[in-house]
């Protein structure tokens, strides 16, 4: 078995594992940076930061309450 990262979401319909392809990351994340700092324009809106921060947050919680927990519940 090889390191690495997988995430898994389960929803009313089912489930689905998703394996993202971190090979680059940190080179990606360096570019996308210095484009920001040439620019001046967000490589993402900040809603989008906000909604991602707050899944992973709704999971975290998750773990430690031992129950289900929702975004708009992180947001709130």
């Amino acid at each position: 078995m090889t390191a690495g990262y997988q995430i898994n979401l389960y929803g009313q319909k089912g489930w689905r594992t998703l394996k993202p392809d971190l090979t680059n990351l940190y080179a990606y994340l360096l570019e996308a940076f210095m484009e920001y700092l040439r620019t001046g324009v967000e490589p993402y809106p900040i809603e989008q930061e906000v909604e991602l921060i707050a899944v992973l947050e709704a999971g975290k919680r998750s773990l430690k309450l031992g129950r289900e927990v929702t975004i708009q519940e992180v947001l709130e």
